[in-house]
């Protein structure tokens, strides 16, 4: 059965961004996910940590899933303004996710990297013949 949403594209985005920062650990986590998630239950990431993933670097369609706040500036869902409030969830290569202690609101925090938007060819149906990133 096909998807709504071929994943393929969103992968390989993710997979470039990991090898740009060089972060073999997330890349390695990508490719088990990638590779053995329709074979048994997955043992490293969920789908729910790839949606996750995606809407930390804004990958479209998921660019809009978190607000972008600038440092220092209040939080964009309740306004608070005191520092003491906004606390740091997430630290990921080129941003963070934070959020509002008061509202419970999360946000991209001081986020300046833009999403990555390197053009993908969309692979065929055999996972292993994905064109990973060396």
């Amino acid at each position: 059965m096909p998807s709504i949403l071929p994943l393929e594209p969103l992968i390989l985005r993710l997979a470039d961004y990991f090898k740009k920062h060089k972060r073999e650990d997330l890349l390695t986590k990508l490719r088990h996910y990638w590779v053995y998630e329709k074979r048994r239950p997955l043992e490293q990431w969920s789908p729910q940590d790839l949606l996750e993933w995606f809407a930390r670097l804004r990958i479209p369609p998921f660019d809009q899933l978190y607000a972008i706040r600038d440092r220092g500036k209040p939080c964009p869902f309740c306004k608070e303004n005191d520092s003491r409030y906004i606390q740091t969830a997430v630290i990921f290569p080129g941003g963070s996710v934070a959020r509002c202690r008061r509202c419970q609101g999360k946000f991209l925090d001081g986020h300046a990297e833009p999403p990555p938007t390197t053009p993908v060819a969309v692979p065929d149906e055999n996972v292993e013949d994905l064109d990973w990133p060396k």
